[in-house]
């Protein structure tokens, strides 16, 4: 599904993705996209970092992350360090080695959505299961 078919994203953002698309089909040769276009995106980065920016508008990572850098340092919270989860703790009574029951929901940064129900799992199964999950 294209962002600006996507009413998860901002209407301002969605008209950005569209805006960038349009220019990209209509560019002449390897142009550069207009200063004006990058503007905006880089306000994009600086609110949700230069990953998600870099996906939601189909723009080059690494350019994204390299001119919002020029701007300044990025705040720890836009880091790629901080965008996954450390430690994940589970709250469920075990008995006998194994998790009475539980439901685990997964959204990924692009917004596709993962939900597993699961009645007596070993707790090395799930360990292996999330291991696997944020690989």
């Amino acid at each position: 599904m294209l962002v600006w078919e996507d009413s998860r994203f901002p209407q301002d953002v969605q008209d950005l993705a569209r805006r960038v698309d349009r220019w990209r089909r209509k560019r002449v040769g390897r142009a550069r996209m207009p200063e004006s276009l990058w503007t905006e995106a880089l306000e994009v980065a600086s609110e949700w970092g230069p990953y998600q920016a870099a996906q939601v508008l189909g723009l080059c990572y690494s350019t994204v992350k390299r001119r919002l850098e020029a701007q300044g340092p990025l705040p720890a919270d836009l880091t790629e360090a901080s965008a996954a989860p450390a430690f994940i703790e589970i709250l469920n009574p075990m008995k006998g080695g194994q998790v009475a029951g539980c439901v685990l929901e997964v959204q990924t940064s692009s917004g596709n959505h993962l939900r597993l129900e699961m009645k007596e799992v070993s707790a090395p199964d799930l360990l292996t299961l999330l291991r696997g999950l944020a690989a």
